[in-house]
């Protein structure tokens, strides 16, 4: 059976009406028992998920929570490390400033010893410009012949010392 329209609906009899309005309240249940399946899916769902989520959000919190006291240990152990080392530095700064006066004496030291190796090279020089000028050759002869020379007379005053 069709649909009647409301104009139909005015001129049909009783029994026509009745079936009409029993198939309308059979869709308006069976829409309702769909919405109703529909709503309790969608509670289950969320139940489900706050029974899943909640507990690991808790966690999570908790867990941020361990973490932001271990940062905050960090950020205090880091401060004193920085307080620490500002002490050093106050410290050490004697140190440094002495060392800036040491490195110009080492700066003047470095200047005479330059002056002291240019003196020395030339001496350095002169003597081995006088060492080139001997002849060995001659020198070693002249050693053999003194020692040709010398050679009897160590026998003959040799001799009397036995």
């Amino acid at each position: 059976m069709a649909n009647i329209r409301t104009q139909d609906l005015q001129q049909a009899d009783d029994h026509t009406l009745l079936v009409e309005l029993v198939k309308s309240q059979r869709q308006s249940s069976t829409r309702q028992m769909i919405a109703s399946i529909f709503v309790v899916v969608i509670a289950l769902i969320m139940a489900v998920a706050v029974a899943v989520i909640v507990p690991k959000a808790m966690s999570l919190m908790s867990d941020l929570q361990a973490s932001l006291g271990q940062i905050n240990t960090l950020v205090s152990e880091a401060q004193e490390s920085v307080e620490k080392i500002d002490d050093m530095l106050v410290e050490i700064q004697p140190t440094v400033d002495s060392l800036g006066g040491a490195i110009e004496n080492i700066d003047g030291m470095v200047g005479n010893l330059d002056s002291m190796i240019t003196d020395n090279s030339e001496n350095l020089k002169a003597a081995i410009e006088k060492m080139n000028g001997i002849d060995f050759d001659t020198l070693n002869q002249a050693i053999a012949e003194l020692e040709a020379t010398v050679q009897p007379f160590a026998n003959f005053f040799g001799g009397f010392g036995r």
